[in-house]
């Protein structure tokens, strides 16, 4: 542990019953204290289907206009006061397996993976105001990905299964201004929503979490999942201009060695004997940016906050030591949002 400002973040536990499979913490001056267990409900979904995370615990999380928290469930939003208590509870038929959330006034935008959709969803009418099906993208089809067949109508959270075809991963959204930017980790591409363009292509991006905007900068910070690294893209030409490797900062603790070992073993493994692995250590995800500092989140569940002048790591805060255990989101208490 170390002194750090205070955060939030929201985890998944992989192969853990529904029930403790994840939460939101609330971590004030090295304390952490459990706000609550996430658990999808209404409607009910079994768990069984996916153990690497599935319908389990708390995923994206940003905070609204008045310093409400809103934390992202499998198929739903909710809404925790500063005390951490749950105040509201909204979630929509084409709310399945989200992964991110943005929000700009009493908007927010939600990533519907499981279904490749984009909504913009009115916390204040409980409407869906605005719906992008990725897979009808132009931009998204010349990747090679045919349209989904999606019925805007049905309700695909019980059962996504049912819908066809491949999925691009729709797994970030970051809005600035009038656009609308997600990534497509099974392509590592970056979209630009709204104008139907593919703005970043490059291979690391595959496999890769999370967008998030440094205004000093001008630039994008991405997780690099597979190479545990951070990856800065410029934002005017979206030209990857740096990428930062967190094992090898100053500051970096010595279990992240320990680690890394386990996961070059568990890839020879794997390779061998044909296992599907359900769970790896150090796969980051989870991303925040704060007055020059960086928070990455990785498993075992760990938080890393990175000062991006010196390049070196300024604080830590290891949750677990169990790499079913992993960081989702990351939110700074202070700051603004991510």
């Amino acid at each position: 542990m170390s002194d750090l400002p205070d955060f939030w973040i929201t985890t998944v536990r992989r192969l853990a019953p529904p029930e403790f499979g994840g939460g939101i913490s609330h971590v004030v001056s090295d304390a952490v204290v459990q706000a609550d267990w996430v658990v999808p409900k209404s409607p009910e979904i079994d768990e069984a289907a996916n153990p690497r995370g599935g319908v389990r615990g708390a995923r994206g999380i940003t905070r609204t206009d008045d310093g409400h928290i809103i934390v992202a469930s499998y198929h739903s939003l909710l809404i925790y006061n500063s005390e951490s208590q749950q105040v509201d509870r909204h979630s929509h038929p084409l709310m399945s397996g989200i992964h991110a959330i943005a929000c700009e006034g009493p908007v927010v935008w939600v990533t519907s993976t499981s279904i490749d959709v984009l909504l913009g969803y009115n916390l204040e009418t409980r409407e869906v105001e605005e719906v992008f099906d990725l897979t009808t993208l132009a931009s998204v089809r010349a990747l090679g990905v045919a349209p989904r067949g999606l019925d805007l109508s049905a309700d695909y959270r019980a059962d996504p299964s049912v819908v066809r075809g491949d999925s691009t991963h729709l797994n970030s959204v970051l809005k600035m201004d009038d656009t609308l930017y997600v990534l497509l980790n099974r392509f590592g591409v970056i979209v630009d929503v709204r104008a139907d363009r593919v703005v970043a292509r490059h291979d690391l991006l595959r496999g890769a979490h999370d967008l998030v905007y440094i205004p000093e900068r001008d630039q994008i910070a991405v997780n690099d999942t597979r190479s545990q690294s951070l990856l800065l893209f410029d934002r005017q030409t979206f030209s990857l201009v740096d990428r930062i490797r967190i094992a090898r900062l100053k500051g970096a603790p010595w279990w992240l060695t320990t680690e890394k070992l386990k996961l070059l073993c568990q890839k020879v493994v794997s390779r061998l004997f044909k296992i599907r692995v359900n769970a790896s250590p150090l796969f980051m995800r989870g991303l925040a940016y704060e007055n020059g500092r960086i928070y990455s989140g990785t498993s075992p569940a760990a938080v890393f906050v990175t000062c991006l002048d010196t390049r070196q790591i300024v604080g830590q805060h290891r949750f677990s030591r169990k790499t079913t255990d992993t960081i989702y989101g990351i939110l700074p208490a202070s700051g603004p949002r991510a």
